[in-house]
């Protein structure tokens, strides 16, 4: 005790407002901890009057998570007046920075979802939830940085003041995060600022309506908005929240459901289950019959805890889309079983890391240009990568890159159809951003689409798992998934282990079939993955891929003959 009460008055004689809010905070734990209600809550109330006086997020959310504690009449009100705090603050921050600050607002985040679902405020769970996940993807999908992009030359000045505008807010996001540094001064008050961004944002939007899209992510005005769903489908959407996973079931027409699925770590011991499982297998530790069963067990398991408690709202559906949470983004929800049915044999599966999500990805534009085919065989150490990537280029009349650069991979996606990439990928989980495409002539890292503005239509990378990513605090996935959507991609079919090379091959050669008859990506998938699962029972054959981003997307063919040349177009 005596320690936190002398940061404090330290802190206060220095004057700086962060650090005497965080001593506050401190102050307040550190006697809640002795049973000393009475000086936590004092410490708690100034710590909120403190951010409400220097407008400093952060602080006001994180002592509204203490009186939540603190003041159980009130939890709910604390528990929503700090969310709407905390997604002011990450409203600000650019998306790489938001993991960092999130690891202290996750509590908050859960405890409010919990209280939420508790009360059966289930449209209000699933908002706070988007707040917890993938905001920062969101952000991404939206704006391609802490920017607005120039839309029309005409609008270059306000957009130019705009983003002067941001770059001081979030200079001064920074300084009141920094207890060690003084309040950021020399910019105008924050009342002052966010006037003068909605101004500049409403003349935006009178030369131009699309700028109507940003502002939501600039100034938080507006919650998410339910998922357009068609009357076929339904999104099921985890969240982990403490001990609890917690399923919502969105319907068409804005109906909204919430279930206790299962516990954390009851899903976690089961998921290591069949990641270890799955390595055995691969690596021919177990022998076929033992994998298969032991699969088979451990799917039906993960299918027990994650999707029977929802499955009689699911059964009027013919299509799901699944939005996991956490370690549940490398599981393979198609293939979960009840002992006589996979997942696919009963509904086709898209993903897509956030509900919220959806809208973003729906709108976009699908691009006319021919479809890319990327090739790269490392000097021969992979012979089929060419064969299959020529295959694609001349079914689908697309241009074929052999052994390209660089430079030339990233030039060639503007406008694409479709991109199939048949090169090694490698996932570095230690620096996801460096994951890379790797090339004859060099790689191409994810940080390498992440800039690109490629607006192509669908993704698929024939590579081992591809759809690995780093998930950090907020839900906020760090891989070739991520990139590639923030690139322009409208869906991205990736892999979720190291795939066998026999059973891609055929994998690859019916999924195009079925897009090239029109088929939507999911179904597509579907359709090719129950085909080779009749040769392959284990499911390292015939789930390995999945479609990550718009379920609505498709493939029109485009007859014509592929060209090809090193590293230059051939076809159209």
């Amino acid at each position: 005790m005596a320690l936190a009460d002398q940061a404090y008055r330290s802190w206060a004689k220095v004057g700086s407002p962060a650090g005497t809010g965080r001593a506050l905070l401190v102050r307040s734990d550190a006697y809640l901890l002795v049973q000393d209600t009475a000086t936590a809550l004092q410490a708690a109330r100034e710590a909120l009057r403190l951010g409400q006086q220097h407008r400093m997020a952060w602080l006001c959310a994180a002592a509204h998570r203490r009186l939540s504690v603190l003041r159980p009449p009130r939890r709910s009100g604390h528990l929503l007046s700090g969310v709407r705090w905390a997604d002011r603050m990450l409203a600000w921050l650019p998306a790489d920075l938001r993991s960092g600050v999130f690891a202290e607002l996750g509590e908050l985040y859960a405890a409010s979802v919990l209280e939420l679902w508790a009360r059966g405020r289930w449209v209000r769970a699933w908002e706070v939830v988007q707040s917890a996940k993938s905001r920062g993807m969101a952000w991404l999908l939206a704006s391609h940085g802490l920017r607005v992009r120039l839309r029309d030359p005409a609008s270059a000045h306000l957009v130019q003041e705009l983003n002067r505008l941001l770059e001081a807010h979030r200079r001064g996001v920074f300084a009141e995060l920094d207890p060690g540094e003084p309040h950021f001064r020399g910019q105008p008050a924050e009342a002052d600022l966010e006037s003068r961004v909605r101004d500049l944002l409403w003349r935006l939007q009178l030369q131009d309506p699309a700028y109507a899209s940003e502002a939501p992510f600039l100034m938080r005005t507006a919650r998410p908005a339910l998922p357009d769903l068609d009357g076929d489908t339904a999104l099921v959407e985890y969240f982990a929240a403490g001990d609890h996973v917690l399923a919502f079931v969105l319907e068409p027409h804005g109906h909204v459901l919430c279930h206790r699925a299962c516990g954390t770590r009851e899903v976690a011991r089961v998921a290591a289950l069949w990641a270890n499982g799955l390595r055995a297998h691969a690596t021919g530790q177990l022998s076929t019959r033992q994998a298969v069963r032991q699969a088979r067990r451990v799917l039906q398991d993960l299918h027990s805890l994650l999707v029977a408690p929802v499955e009689p709202r699911l059964r009027p559906y013919r299509r799901l889309v699944v939005a996991p949470f956490g370690l549940l983004h490398g599981l393979p929800f198609h293939a979960f079983g009840d002992g006589h049915a996979h997942v696919w044999d009963r509904w086709e599966v898209g993903y897509v890391p956030a509900g919220s999500l959806l809208p973003l990805l729906q709108k976009r534009p699908t691009p006319r240009g021919p479809a890319v085919c990327v090739a790269d065989g490392l000097g021969g150490q992979l012979p089929g990568t060419v064969a299959e990537a020529g295959w694609v280029a001349r079914r689908l009349g697309g241009r074929l890159y052999e052994s390209p650069t660089p430079d030339q991979l990233l030039a060639a996606l503007r406008d694409a159809k479709l991109v199939h990439v048949a090169a090694h990928c490698r996932f570095r989980p230690d620096a996801p951003l460096l994951s890379a495409i790797h090339l004859t002539a060099g790689p191409v890292t994810a940080a390498d689409v992440l800039a690109a503005e490629a607006d192509c239509g669908i993704v698929v990378l024939s590579g081992c798992e591809t759809a690995s990513s780093r998930v950090l605090p907020g839900d906020e996935l760090v891989g070739f998934t991520r990139a590639w959507l923030h690139a322009g991609a409208r869906a991205v079919v990736v892999s979720l282990w190291p795939v066998h090379d026999g059973s891609t091959a055929q994998f690859m050669r019916q999924l195009y079939d079925h897009l090239a008859r029109g088929a939507r990506i999911p179904d597509a998938l579907r359709s090719a993955g129950l085909q080779l699962r009749a040769r392959w029972e284990h499911p390292w054959h015939w789930a390995g891929f999945v479609a990550v981003g718009d379920p609505q997307a498709r493939l029109v063919e485009n007859a014509g003959c592929a060209r090809s040349v090193g590293g230059s177009p051939q076809g159209g």
